[in-house]
Formats: structure tokens, sequence, C-alpha cells
């Protein structure tokens, strides 16, 4: 199984590609600018979704930084996800503020919890 880690150069996603990688399962990290060993991803392109998305089973998200409706992105993607055969879904999206962005999008990312539940 090959578990795609949104954000894979940062800090949380560098730490979780690393524990995966420890436990020896296979990771695909992901950046906005790509690179060596790191597969270019943009939640507005499409087609980087399809190229990170192959032979994926899991993914580990972060939202869109610093986007104040992130479903907008993130809904797609899901959709995308969920048609590629993904199975399981993590979602970083803590935040102790009632009107953090992420919980006001959680309406909008329910519908897709039934199929892919999503961790907080």
């Amino acid at each position: 199984m090959t578990v795609l880690v949104i954000g894979g150069q940062g800090q949380t996603g560098r730490a979780i590609s690393d524990g995966l990688q420890r436990k020896g399962v296979a990771v695909r990290r992901t950046s906005t600018r790509g690179g060596p060993g790191v597969t270019q991803f943009m939640w507005g392109d499409f087609a980087s979704h399809d190229a990170a998305l192959k032979g994926v089973r899991a993914t580990y998200l972060l939202a869109p930084p610093l986007d104040t409706a992130p479903e907008r992105a993130m809904c797609p993607f899901l959709d995308r996800a969920l048609a590629a055969g993904v199975k399981r879904f993590v979602l970083l999206g803590a935040s102790p503020f009632a009107s953090s962005p992420m919980r006001a999008s959680q309406p909008q990312l329910d519908p897709h919890r039934p199929r892919a539940p999503l961790l907080r």
C-alpha cells in the first residue's frame, strides 16, 4: 500500500512520511514544487492530483494554507481520490478556534464522511 502525504516536505508531513517509511510503508511525498523523490501537487491542478493518486490507498491531508474556504479545493480532490480507490483519509485540521477555516468547512466536507472518514 502506498500512502500519499500532501505537504510531505513540510514539518508535519515530513514527520508522518519518515515514520511511515521506518515502518516499511511506501510513501509518496508531495509539495507544490516537486523535485527528486517528491511528486508535485497543487490543489487547483487536477492533473497533479491524478499523478499523485496513482496506486495510492491512503492519504494524509493538509488543508490549503491561508484559504478561508478550503473545501472548494479539497472536495474535488476527495472525489478524485475516492474514484481512484483511496480508502483512508487522515486530515490535519486541529484548531482551538471555533472560527477556524477548517471548522467552517466541516459541513462541506461531511458529505464525504460516510464513504471516506476524515479524522481530526
